[in-house]
């Protein structure tokens, strides 16, 4: 089962969230958590969603990108993708984050 997303930092200071698909309430909780724990140096949150992500997108990820903007006063960038591209970029390589604990 693929998961629902993978977070890729690079550079320093940009993070890339990849959304393969909605999140539940605990994976949006997860999603949460796993990004509070980047380093401080993460000034920049790209959000990449599928046009399907973007269309069930759950009202949490409001909530998610207010608190990435509150706590660490940096943009976020929100990416709509066809969904075969994000599937390719979700799927794993140099510098992806899987999900789960670390």
């Amino acid at each position: 089962m693929p998961q629902p997303f993978a977070i890729e930092f690079a550079l320093g200071f940009s993070a890339t969230v990849y959304l393969a698909s909605t999140l539940t309430a605990g994976g949006l909780l997860e999603l949460h958590q796993r990004v509070d724990r980047l380093p401080s140096s993460a000034t920049v949150l790209r959000i990449q969603l599928t046009s399907n992500v973007a269309h069930g997108m759950p009202s949490g990820l409001s909530e998610f990108v207010r608190h990435w903007r509150e706590t660490r006063r940096r943009p976020v960038h929100l990416i709509l993708v066809p969904p075969r591209t994000a599937a390719n970029g979700a799927a794993g390589g140099p510098g992806l984050v899987p999900p789960g604990p670390h």
